[in-house]
């Protein structure tokens, strides 16, 4: 039996299974764009500017782990040299898209937490 053509001279039933998967991956997309906006939402609104959300609160129950890094320099630096201080530990790298992206954000960041946390 022969297959009816389309105007693309595609068989029929391929144009259907192609359409078939374009409205699966849209229903997929759609679920995934609602999946994050429940979690946003949920998320609760922040006091930090441009929408940010803190990940863990300013003020936290527990110690920081031992953490002892070299600088540039070659000079050790120990978390514990920061004991009472607001410490933000951020694992970057230069050939890092993301992570150069990200350097404005934390810029305004500082901008923003430095002033109440001189209060």
């Amino acid at each position: 039996m022969a297959e009816i053509q389309t105007a693309a001279g595609r068989p029929r039933t391929q144009a259907r299974i192609l359409s078939l998967v374009i409205a699966g991956g849209g229903l997929i997309l759609l679920g995934a764009v609602a999946l994050v906006y429940v979690f946003w939402s949920q998320a609760g609104a922040s006091n930090l500017p441009g929408g940010f959300e803190s990940a863990v609160p300013l003020r936290v129950d527990f110690r920081a782990p031992k953490l002892e890094l070299k600088e540039i320099g070659e000079n050790p630096v120990s978390l514990a040299d920061y004991a009472g201080q607001v410490v933000l530990v951020n694992n970057w790298a230069f050939w890092c898209p993301p992570c150069r992206a990200e350097l404005p954000i934390l810029e305004m960041l500082e901008n923003y937490v430095t002033p109440l946390l001189e209060k």
